[in-house]
């Protein structure tokens, strides 16, 4: 398999005895190979990385969020917007009536008046 590499690896089995141990113990083969292995699996990682179709899921429209009712449904009015829309009525009036219980406030003008 070509990579397309400079330092393309090198075929011991054409050298002599002699050459292929003078190779084995310079110790630049050992790096030389896995540099070429690496190359190799990440080329290999990005093929596939490619090759394989996206993680999509499909959703129909109108499901989940506020309105999670199904179409036809005759049950309670659960939906998410109706429980939204009593929660801030109650806070609306439990506003309303913390203002209503508050002491009418004083003319700010006659405080120092005496």
């Amino acid at each position: 398999m070509s990579t397309r590499l400079r330092n393309t690896p090198i075929d011991r089995r054409r050298l002599s005895v002699r050459d292929r141990s003078d190779f084995n113990r310079a110790g630049g083969n050992n790096s030389r190979e896995k540099a070429i292995s690496r190359v190799k699996s990440y080329r290999g990682a990005v093929g596939r990385r490619n090759n394989t179709p996206m993680r999509t899921q499909v959703h129909t429209p109108g499901t989940g969020g506020f309105t999670n009712r199904e179409p036809g449904y005759r049950g309670p009015d659960n939906s998410g917007i109706r429980r939204q829309q009593l929660r801030n009525k109650v806070t609306s009036n439990s506003i309303n009536r913390a203002e209503s219980l508050r002491p009418e406030s004083i003319n700010v003008e006659n405080i120092y008046k005496d």
